[in-house]
This record gives C-alpha cells, structure tokens and sequence, in this order.
C-alpha cells in the first residue's frame, strides 16, 4: 500500500481496497501521500532542496490543485450528508476528502462503495479523474496547468469576439505564454476528448450502458481505476471486448 499510494498506482491486496481496514489514521496518511504524489515532482526537489514550504506557495499550479482538491471535497461532503449517505458531517467530510484524494490523483483507491452515493457524486468524481493531478507528477488525467490554460484561452477568445482589435496575452501566473504552447494544448485537449468519446461509443456498441461505458473510459484513460455503473468496482463481470477496448 506504501507503493501504491505514493505512486499513485491505487493497487490493494484486498478486495475491499483500502475501505478493508476502515481506519481513519490510515486514510489519513495515504492521502497526504497520495496527494504529494500528485504534485509535480520539480516542485518537491525545490521544497527539499530549499528546507521550505515556500515553492509549494509560489508555484501557480499547485496552489490551483489545493484549491480543486478543497472545493471538491467541500461539495461531496455536503452532498454526501444532505442526501443522508452519513449521519455525522465528520465522517461524510472524511470519505469525501480520501474519495477526492484518490480520483484527483488517479490512484484509485475507494473506502466506500461509489454506485451507494448519490447520483451526481461519481458523476464529479469521475470529472476530477479527467482533470488530474499536477504536470510532472505521477497522476494521470489533463492535468491542472492545461486545464488552468484552457479556461484561460476560451476566456480570451469570448473577449476577443467583443474586442477584436484587442492585444491579449494569456499568462500562467506573471509569465506569458507563447501562441505555439496554447495551440499544442488545444490540439491535445481535442485528441484527449475525441478518444475518450469514441471509445465510450465503442464499449456501448460492445454491450455496456452508457452509464458504465463513460465510467469504463474515465477509469481506464485517466488511469483511475473506479469507475461507474457495472465497473464501479472492477471489470471482472464485463466481456472481453470491453476489456480489450479498456486495455
């Protein structure tokens, strides 16, 4: 478990993953070192190098992957304890941060049984598995830069349309990107989002429901390993072309 949380692999000798054990003091731990395993690894050499906290607050990236992690796991803990998943607001704040902890990252493991949330639950946990951890990180997903630069892109171009002789710079933090760095991230955004749309028709004309077949797509391209609907657990029950599709 050691090696499968700080490489954000999420693999567990018991079937019930890391919810065997339900220990608080244990989820604890692997999420701090999941979410460590999910910020860029430049970041952490610096931290060590330097004895300070000082370049994980100054580094742009990070500090919007805090913010992700925080406000999701704010939005699950509340839908997990209004929808009456837990009684106490304590421990629904506890699965919300380990579950968000481990889809961020990717690493995939679970302590409760997804398919018994409350519908839209896994719905955004999956979309945190598309977003991903840090660039320079074990995570998998988009990754918080290139989703941070494309929300920054699409902002430009709605200003542009109003303002059409109007310089804009897109800037990741105080520095300015070039034209050549946001075309590639498009372009990868776009070969990102079309295979993950064709293989999701592919595994429903396979025979899965389109439920299962985007929660198969997200596990396996974001290298998250839950997913939703009959491979909410695992895709022990599913055929092999799906499985095929899934490798």
């Amino acid at each position: 478990h050691a090696f499968t949380t700080v490489a954000t692999g999420g693999f567990s000798t018991h079937d019930a993953s890391l919810g065997f054990y339900d220990s608080p003091a244990i989820e604890a731990v692997a999420g701090v070192f999941m979410l460590a395993g999910g910020v860029n690894f430049g970041i952490h050499f610096l931290a060590w190098r330097q004895l300070s906290l000082a370049p994980y607050q100054h580094d742009f990236e990070t500090r919007s992957y805090a913010r992700i992690f925080l406000y999701a796991t704010l939005l699950v803990a509340v839908s997990l304890y209004w929808a009456g998943a837990y009684a106490a607001p304590g421990e629904a704040l506890r699965y919300a941060a380990f579950q968000v902890a481990s889809m961020l990252t990717s690493t995939g493991f679970v302590t409760a049984n997804l398919a018994e949330w409350p519908l839209h639950v896994p719905l955004v946990l999956m979309l945190l598995a598309f977003v991903g951890g840090c660039a320079g990180s074990t995570a998998g997903g988009i990754k918080i830069v290139r989703i941070m630069l494309l929300v920054k892109l699409g902002l430009r171009q709605l200003y542009l349309l109003a303002h059409p002789k109007a310089v804009s710079v897109v800037k990741l933090g105080r520095r300015p990107v070039s034209e050549e760095v946001l075309f590639s991230i498009w372009g990868f955004y776009v070969l990102y989002i079309m295979t993950s749309l064709l293989l999701c028709v592919a595994m429903m004309a396979a025979g899965l429901d389109m439920e299962s077949a985007f929660g198969a797509v997200a596990a396996t391209i974001n290298l998250a390993g839950p997913g939703l609907g009959e491979v909410a657990s695992n895709f022990a029950t599913v055929n092999d072309v799906v499985k095929w599709l899934g490798i």
